[in-house]
């Protein structure tokens, strides 16, 4: 990424602060485009766009090395009629990439540009099974963000955001209790080759009937004291299709979660843990043609307590383990699957760097989080990451040793972010960073990177509309 091509991207940045800024600096509420433009209460337009700047050098991935940069963009717009009970809608994705490094990494999770994201009815409903009760069904093309969000999640951090297609219905009970149930197909984001991607060309998504997602939620409110509690299974299904090969995975993943939120006084606590049986192949090779009887597990706590002072200063103490594959030659898979899931607001940034996800790792973290003021907000955090299994792969840089003589330790991961609600509602600016100090398994294993710690940058403006 040169020079020119930074201080090119500050420049748009700025612009497009000013603009927005220019139309929105008197108003008492943020803009919104319905209101703007007078349309009737039945109604509702909306959207946002961001642009990112990343830069990220001595990369963690095998194969790559030296430095890379993009530029992203994305914008979201939607639409809804809500007709007494009754309603449609739809979203358009927008997201583009420009200014690619050769050796940055792009594929389908930055670029997927003018598509339908979301085209969906529905209908809500009160006292429906009993006083108080409120149920809502929709069908359609779907995003989904369920609890936690580790396992489905509407992304926020990347660049595209996961759809798919089916039915989801929520129920929520007048004393706290509200069940989830969907069954959908995953969308296929394309065009998927590099060169298709540079261009930033248009081919419309697809649906993959071959795969379905679905899943059964509850979670309880106040079930004991403050703490909440969920309970849920989900479910994976996929085949091969003609010339597509998939890892042919038939999951069931079993989950409780007990949390406490944040309170400024007050500690707060959130336990994950998560069975996942079945069978799947190791890879989506077209030579791997083996269903190994797959048993995997996630774990994840975090102990936090926020401080009644200037600041609201929070200070938690994390910990993180979703277990690798022991032993590549005895059959089974023990290496735990995401499904569709967000890591960036746990694990560290995504984008041209995510080098974490919740698969074979071990990961203790120290996280701090401020808020000086009501526009400005920030936090800063450490985190030491090991392999689960030192015989798997890390997953995001693809780095093996099957011997395991490389040893478990990846390396410590430092990273922050300041985020300033410029017009708070209509305009954010945010910027963060990570660095991944190398450990000895990126360092000695037969395929490590290059020498050199990663070092990762990025810079952004939101607008909401």
């Amino acid at each position: 990424m040169t020079i020119a091509t930074l201080r090119l991207s500050a420049v748009i940045l700025t612009i497009l602060a000013f603009v927005q800024g220019w139309g929105a600096a008197h108003a008492n509420e943020p803009v919104r485009l319905g209101d703007e433009l007078g349309v009737p209460d039945w109604l509702s337009l909306g959207g946002s766009y961001r642009m990112r700047y990343e830069a990220l050098d001595n990369p963690f991935r095998a194969g790559l090395e030296g430095s890379t940069g993009i530029l992203v963009q994305r914008l979201l717009f939607n639409v809804r009629a809500d007709f007494d009970g009754l309603y449609l809608g739809a979203e358009l994705q927008d997201s583009r990439a420009h200014f690619v490094d050769p050796s940055t990494p792009l594929g389908t999770d930055d670029v997927n540009t003018f598509e339908l994201l979301r085209a969906y009815a529905g209908w809500q409903g009160t006292d429906v099974f009993r006083a108080g009760d409120r149920l809502d069904l929709r069908v359609g093309r779907l995003t989904l963000n369920i609890a936690s969000r580790r396992l489905a999640a509407r992304q926020n951090s990347r660049n595209t955001v996961n759809a798919f297609t089916g039915f989801h219905g929520t129920w929520t009970g007048a004393r706290g209790l509200t069940l989830h149930t969907f069954a959908v197909f995953p969308i296929d984001r394309r065009p998927n080759d590099r060169a298709s991607l540079l261009e930033n060309e248009v081919a419309f998504d697809r649906e993959n009937f071959d795969r379905l997602f679905w899943a059964v939620h509850a979670t309880q409110k106040d079930l004991i004291g403050r703490a909440s509690g969920e309970f849920y299974v989900f479910g994976l299904h996929e085949r091969d299709r003609p010339l597509v090969q998939s890892r042919n995975r038939r999951l069931v993943t079993p989950g409780l979660r007990f949390l406490i939120a944040p309170k400024k006084g007050h500690w707060d606590f959130d336990l994950e843990t998560a069975l996942q049986v079945g069978t799947s192949r190791l890879s989506s090779a077209p030579t791997d043609i083996t269903d190994r009887n797959h048993l995997a597990g996630l774990f994840h706590i975090h102990v936090g307590y926020t401080f009644d002072a200037p600041w609201s200063p929070r200070l938690h103490v994390q910990y993180d383990l979703a277990t690798g594959d022991g032993d590549p030659d005895d059959g089974r898979n023990g290496r735990f699957d995401t499904l569709f899931g967000d890591r960036s607001f746990e694990l560290g940034p995504t984008g041209i760097h995510g080098a974490l996800a919740r698969s074979n790792l071990n990961s203790p973290s120290l996280r701090l989080e401020f808020k000086p003021g009501r526009r400005l907000s920030g936090y800063a955090a450490y985190r030491a990451v090991f392999l689960a299994s030192s015989r798997d792969a890390h997953t995001t840089s693809r780095v093996r040793d099957a011997s395991g003589a490389s040893g478990s330790f990846v390396g410590q991961q430092i990273e922050g972010r300041l985020r300033f609600e410029l017009i708070p509602g209509n305009i954010r600016l945010e910027s963060g960073f990570a660095a991944l100090f190398k450990g000895r398994f990126l360092k000695t294993a037969p395929n490590a990177p290059p020498p050199g710690d990663t070092l990762y940058f990025y810079a952004a403006s939101t607008f909401t509309f």
